[in-house]
């Protein structure tokens, strides 16, 4: 849809809230709408909500362990 019919697809999904989430269609969106393309570190960022904070901290904790290197190494 969008190689041929760009204007009126992003018109819909801007109508409809559809997130458009496909690479290629973000590349040619940003350059239909004259904006720079997002970078992979923006592509990789989840929307901040207190549930994906949350989650951000369990996955930093259970897997870098550094509660227990920091009391290991006391002893």
């Amino acid at each position: 849809m969008y190689k041929y019919y760009i204007a009126d697809w992003v018109k819909a999904c801007e109508d409809l809230k559809i997130p458009i989430c496909g690479v290629d269609a973000k590349l040619a969106v940003c350059k239909f709408q004259n904006f720079p393309a997002s970078t992979e570190l923006e592509n990789e960022c989840p929307e901040y909500t207190k549930e994906a904070f949350t989650d951000a901290i369990a996955e930093f904790v259970v897997g870098d362990d550094q509660v227990c290197n920091q009391f290991i190494s006391q002893f």
